[in-house]
């Protein structure tokens, strides 16, 4: 008997198009066992599409998809054979620690397969784990080139199941994780990871949509699951992602002890929602944090600089704290103390958002991701609009991304 419910006749419509083929290897960020969650996830999120209303997943009336142009190949982000309409792809074509690998190439326009639509990519921030795509360094299982891109806004160029042509959207997440990520003119996107973009935010708000409100968010979601009520302690506060904590921080009443290198980011840190604020160019971190909390020590930590700073936050923790890694700004070789860990039984968590969305149920991903769409809108979220580079000027974006103290996004446009 066909389903009655229209989202589930749109679930059973999608799962009927779906091809048999094998799968694909994964680009290592996120790793393998991730990306087959992830895409888990997604597959299971199809069940959930929601209401365009304001901030959610569009779910239009059914209607049949595309047809496929003859002569077509049917794989993500596969390419018109001999087709005449080219497009410009920025590309890591090997492997390199300085990107001296990346290049502005031109290559056929994608054609998307059943369940996918073809979006017109507006704007793309440069996040540190695009350079670590770049640079192989997740243990690539797919040989370059690549195009990384672990987000940004686009616009529907070709109708399908649930989303029309002229919409604004946003993947959550992105497929990155087989090399075909958001760095390119347009790209194939499979529907069921698709989220529509209130008018209210632009695109370059909403180019950053993933990467940092979600995490933040999420890692938000931990200290309320956690039961933390003392302090927390947040490194690179001055950061994208350490003022989009401070803002939802000081929305939820928590007690943030922002880490920062430089004294004058000081009162701004505090305006936004800092309790307290240590800046290592005056003070030393863990004496003073044992200060601040009266010998105690911090109850959680959030550390996205890596290196031996994060040996400094877990010192800087009570005894069974944990202490949540979810970058590395400074370093990815981590160092920390073995009587952290194993004497005063400390802990050291990873977080990446694919892995918390692939633990998400497909009505739980539907509503967080709302959720957070929704705090952008009503301004409790307020990523910074970013500094906009056309992609033909990639390697001054590049490198404008690398200069110390940025706060806000380099954003690739065009």
């Amino acid at each position: 008997m066909a389903p009655s419910d229209p989202v589930d006749q749109l679930a059973a419509q999608l799962e009927s198009l779906q091809p048999k083929q094998e799968p694909k290897a994964s680009l290592g960020w996120p790793h393998n066992a991730v990306a087959r969650k992830a895409e888990n996830a997604a597959a299971a999120a199809r069940r959930s599409l929601g209401s365009a209303s304001g901030s959610g997943v569009n779910t239009p009336a059914l209607r049949s998809p595309p047809a496929t142009k003859a002569g077509s190949t049917s794989d993500s982000g596969s390419e018109k054979e001999g087709g005449s309409e080219r497009h410009k792809v920025l590309q890591a074509l090997t492997y390199t620690q300085d990107l001296s690998g990346m290049a502005l190439v031109e290559k056929p326009v994608p054609v998307p397969k059943p369940g996918e639509v073809l979006v017109r990519v507006l704007a793309r921030p440069v996040n540190p784990s695009d350079i670590f795509a770049c640079q192989g360094m997740f243990g690539a299982t797919i040989k370059a080139p690549i195009t990384p891109g672990t987000e940004g806004v686009g616009r529907v160029e070709t109708d399908g199941i649930a989303f029309t042509k002229g919409q604004r959207v946003v993947g959550a997440p992105w497929p990155l994780y087989f090399g075909q990520g958001s760095w390119a003119q347009y790209c194939s996107v499979a529907e069921d990871v698709l989220v529509v973009v209130p008018d209210s935010i632009s695109d370059a708000v909403a180019a950053q949509f993933f990467i940092n409100p979600v995490s933040a968010f999420a890692l938000l979601e931990k200290v309320k699951v956690g039961g933390v009520t003392g302090y927390m302690l947040l490194s690179a506060a001055g950061s994208t992602i350490g003022r989009l904590i401070l803002q939802l921080a000081k929305a939820h009443k928590r007690h943030v002890i922002g880490v920062v290198r430089r004294a004058s980011q000081r009162d701004e840190l505090l305006a936004l929602g800092a309790s307290e604020i240590i800046a290592t160019d005056e003070e030393d971190l863990v004496p003073k944090v044992m200060e601040l909390t009266g010998g105690m020590g911090a109850e959680m930590a959030m550390d996205c600089v890596g290196g031996d700073f994060t040996g400094q936050m877990l010192r800087a923790l009570r005894p069974g704290g944990t202490c949540y890694l979810f970058g590395a700004l400074q370093s990815t070789d981590i160092q920390v103390g073995f009587y952290d860990l194993v004497g005063l039984e400390k802990r050291l968590e990873s977080f990446n958002v694919w892995s918390w969305l692939a633990t998400l149920t497909a009505e739980e991903r539907r509503q967080k991701l709302k959720a957070c769409m929704q705090l952008i809108v009503e301004g409790t979220l307020c990523p910074a609009e970013g500094t906009p580079y056309p992609l033909e000027d990639f390697k001054a974006a590049l490198e404008d991304h690398r200069r110390p103290g940025r706060n806000s996004k380099v954003l690739l446009v065009g």
